[in-house]
């Protein structure tokens, strides 16, 4: 299997009006597996609190696949690591006009009750991680970084709890890990009264993309950046 080293993303400069179709021609893109308590499902009706519970699982599933991201997406974690303050968080930006893919991990207890156990788990991607969307790191004030991009990256047929307290982690209760090379994220996620949330946000194998450009005479150039130029971006919010 060709592995992707994470180096370049397409980015796309157009001259006139098309219509633009990006399909995946690799359907084994995404999550490689799964381990611990995550388990991978379809996309699910309803995600909001008290819709999707488990005492022993949280469930992740894949909500967009080769989206052209139309504004900067707001990332509260950019950079390998671990993370469980919120003084360790690297906010930054995804430009807009970035291809990307995204993930939802989600958990929420049966019973609401402070006594709930620790679910660890971790997710193996073959493509590399961009940006973690946590929300806010306290369960009692909106998560816009979750609320502001469920309409971009949420999957259409499901509800999503924006705008709910309680979407989002709760540190140091919760913890995300992201490894050196992007491709694992191991997370450790408590959730008593409210529940837990993250969007995951990766880059599609170049290999992966395919642009179909709908209309004739229009020439499209397509140009290659570096993601590593794109980390530059990802230093500071906005």
């Amino acid at each position: 299997m060709k592995i992707y080293s994470g180096n370049y993303v397409f980015r796309t400069i157009g001259v006139g009006i098309a219509f633009v179709l990006v399909l995946s021609v690799n359907g084994e893109a995404g999550i490689v597996s799964t381990s611990g308590a995550i388990q991978l499902i379809t996309p699910p009706n309803d995600v909001r609190v008290d819709q999707l519970e488990s005492n022993v699982t949280l469930f992740v599933f894949s909500e967009s696949s080769n989206v052209v991201l139309p504004v900067d997406i707001k990332a509260e974690i950019t950079e390998p690591g671990f993370y469980n303050r919120a003084a360790n968080l690297n906010h930054g930006m995804i430009p807009m006009g970035t291809i990307v893919n995204s993930y939802l991990v989600h958990g929420d207890n049966v019973d609401g009750t402070l006594f709930a156990p620790h679910l660890v788990g971790s997710l193996v991607f073959d493509e590399p991680v961009l940006g973690i969307l946590i929300g806010n790191v306290f369960t009692v004030i909106p998560n816009p970084s979750l609320d502001d991009s469920d309409a971009i990256l949420g999957t259409p047929t499901t509800i999503y709890g924006s705008g709910e307290r309680g979407r989002g982690l709760f540190f140091p209760e919760d913890s995300v890990t992201l490894s050196a090379d992007r491709l694992t994220v191991e997370v450790d996620f408590r959730t008593a009264f409210y529940y837990d949330q993250i969007r995951i946000v990766t880059v599609p194998e170049p290999s992966s993309i395919v642009m179909l450009v709908l209309s004739s005479g229009l020439v499209f150039l397509f140009r290659k950046v570096d993601v590593n130029r794109i980390r530059l971006v990802l230093a500071s919010l906005t």
